[in-house]
């Protein structure tokens, strides 16, 4: 097994990538495909529960770092030549590079290619492996170890991410994307208030969820899955939102309950053979739009194929980094708190931050500063970004020529999602 001391990796192509397929039946072509950009990629197949394939596919790899490819995804021809920025390669950070998504043309989370610390993956008790009575929709890694795990998007858009091939698998994606991003606004919400930066973003990318797809086969059955997610939310309160990870459950809701209120008919899929009368889809999810905005629920657009074929072309929607997961990988290299620690490193994340306009980023930055004169002027922009302890950090520059304590001006390193 290598180490992170001897055999560091420097590139995607230096660790195993590890395939994970559950029921897709492109699953085979898509491994080939896979295998023939990265020849020695391992395909882990039908392990039930989310939490427990990511660890077979750990133990497939038998490594110290991995990647794990998801069966939705086909990568780019270069995957292998992708850098790993060193600072970042540690047992407490998982490394995730976007992949823009079929049908929304957004950058995705699901679907993108992943590098894991066995040792996170190892210790991590999420989805299904949840402690009782916890609702686990994500990998929870923040809370593997808490001010030290973290995930981190890195801005490279390595694939393609396409899970609507049939109308089951889109549905399905739909539900549980609709679900998880609603149940995180609402989280959001709570935490930064409903005009939050952070909180508009995760309800902008549900609004794309729920509104776009019409222009791809079986898109409409993606916004269909994510607006019964919306629907079930509100009119059926005691469901248990852990369902989301059971896949077995979730056939069977297409099977059993979706699936035959609009078959037969004369659409069908080629890879299943199921049939659906695609005209009581459409008016379908158009009913369950108007009943969800009569219940206040916002965003909801009726649009067209061609309409839809724009906005994802254009992908207009907020990207999934945002300045502050951005300032908080930078503090976690200043601070040393789970990555060794690298001013260095930290400097170049705090300036992609600041370049985004948040207001902690030119405050670090001026902490990192070895000229006065451009210390005060980074710590006049955060006082103009209306950051809370830059005034104090100012002052103390033009008092003494050097920077407050920390103890006196903290940076906001509570921000999550980094």
């Amino acid at each position: 097994m290598t180490t992170a001391a001897a055999g560091r990796p420097d590139r995607l192509g230096d660790v195993p990538l590890v395939y994970l397929t559950y029921d897709e039946p492109w699953g085979d072509a898509g491994f080939a495909d896979l295998a023939a950009k990265l020849p020695g990629a391992i395909r882990v197949h039908g392990v039930t529960g989310l939490d427990a394939c990511h660890k077979a596919a750990a133990e497939a790899a038998g490594t110290d770092f991995f990647v794990t490819v998801d069966a939705d995804t086909t990568v780019d021809a270069g995957i292998g030549d992708v850098p790993i920025p060193p600072s970042l390669l540690s047992d407490n950070v998982r490394l995730i590079w976007p992949v823009r998504h079929a049908v929304t043309g957004q950058p995705s989370g699901n679907g993108s290619v992943k590098l894991w610390p066995r040792a996170l993956v190892m210790a991590m008790r999420t989805h299904e492996a949840a402690p009782p009575g916890t609702v686990s929709l994500d990998h929870d890694i923040g809370e593997v170890a808490p001010g030290l795990s973290r995930s981190v998007d890195m801005p490279a858009i390595v694939g393609v991410t396409d899970p609507a091939r049939t109308p089951r698998h889109a549905f399905r994606a739909g539900f549980r994307e609709g679900a998880y991003l609603d149940r995180l606004a609402t989280q959001m919400t709570s935490r930064f208030g409903p005009d939050h930066a952070r909180t508009a973003a995760v309800r902008a990318t549900l609004a794309v969820w729920t509104s776009v797809g019409r222009h791809v086969p079986n898109g409409l059955w993606s916004i269909h899955g994510a607006r019964l997610a919306l629907w079930l939310a509100r009119t059926d309160p005691a469901r248990d939102p852990r369902g989301l990870n059971d896949y077995g459950g979730l056939n069977a809701l297409w099977s059993d309950r979706v699936l035959p209120r609009f078959s037969p008919g004369g659409a069908i899929c080629g890879w299943t053979g199921d049939t659906w009368d695609a005209a009581a889809l459409d008016d379908e999810v158009a009913a369950l739009g108007a009943r969800l905005t009569a219940l206040g629920v916002s965003g909801l657009a009726e649009i067209t194929a061609d309409e839809s074929r724009m906005i994802a072309a254009a992908a207009p929607f907020p990207a999934r980094r945002t300045s502050g997961s951005l300032d908080a990988v930078g503090w976690a290299l200043v601070r040393g708190a789970g990555v060794a620690q690298d001013s260095t490193a930290a400097r170049m994340w705090f300036e992609a931050a600041d370049a985004m306009g948040d207001p902690a980023a030119p405050l670090n930055l001026s902490r990192l500063a070895d000229d006065p004169d451009e210390a005060r002027r980074l710590a006049r922009v955060a006082v103009a970004r209306g950051n809370p302890w830059a005034a104090a950090h100012l002052d103390q520059l033009d008092a003494t020529g050097r920077p407050a304590a920390e103890s006196s001006a903290p940076a906001p390193v509570a921000r999550a999602g980094a």
